[in-house]
């Protein structure tokens, strides 16, 4: 896994746990 791969990974987690049901 690369750099770009793991930003990407990192991103995409962030994204989910902001717009995810966390009530």
């Amino acid at each position: 896994m690369d750099g770009a791969q793991m930003w990407w990974c990192a991103c995409q987690l962030d994204w989910k746990i902001r717009t995810g049901p966390l009530d």
